[in-house]
């Protein structure tokens, strides 16, 4: 190898230094992107379909992000939702309203051994996006089943962000007859029809349809 007079030795060392780590950076952000999980989804998504999911609206797109929490003592997964118009950058966060005066933008599913106290599912059908959360009441045996839809802001909500998750209804099942979290998310994908009435925050408590 030839050495041009006007480089001395520290100065190729830092060249060779510079391009060795420029390599390094560039190898890095190519794994990173390769191995970034984005999904439309086609099908319901639950909660352990870690990654990024999205589905088409006729004004942007929505997108789930699924993770998980974990430490020595506790387990839980997470999703939170976002919208993006067309040709617009910002992701606006969509928040699930729970109440007439509470709402999220982080929800975690919950468990306490290998039993699960809470998770939730997502999917399409027909024109509409809806979220299902289901939640069991260890003490009474009863698993309670809420819907949202996903919904541009309304006369219901006038100040609330542009986009969210709206309640739609709420049911309640006997754990002896649905056995488990799960297997009542899985009833209420199979469920063809749906109450298309928007339950306010406000009088969900006091229109909760039950089937025990």
């Amino acid at each position: 190898m030839i050495f041009h007079p006007c480089f001395n030795q520290p100065s190729l060392l830092f060249l060779l230094n510079f391009f060795f780590a420029a390599a390094i950076s560039i190898a890095s952000a190519t794994a990173t992107a390769t191995s970034t999980s984005v999904t439309k989804a086609t099908a319901p998504v639950f909660t352990t379909q870690q990654g990024l999911h999205t589905w088409d609206t006729k004004s942007g797109k929505l997108f789930m992000v699924t993770g998980t929490y974990q430490d020595t003592i506790s387990y839980r997964r997470s999703i939170s939702f976002y919208f993006r118009e067309e040709n617009d950058p910002t992701w606006l966060q969509v928040p699930i309203i729970e109440s007439a005066v509470d709402s999220t933008t982080a929800w975690t599913s919950a468990s306490r051994g290998e039993t699960t106290l809470r998770d939730a599912t997502v999917f399409a059908r027909g024109n509409g996006i809806y979220l299902i959360i289901a939640e069991l009441d260890v003490k009474k045996a009863i698993i309670s089943v809420s819907r949202y839809q996903f919904s541009s802001t309304g006369e219901d909500f006038p100040d609330g962000p542009e986009k969210l998750f709206i309640p739609k209804s709420t049911k309640k099942y006997q754990l002896s007859k649905i056995k488990s979290i799960e297997g009542a998310l899985n009833l209420e994908l199979k469920i063809s029809k749906w109450t298309d009435q928007c339950l306010h925050p406000s009088l969900a408590p006091s229109m909760t349809l039950t089937l025990l």
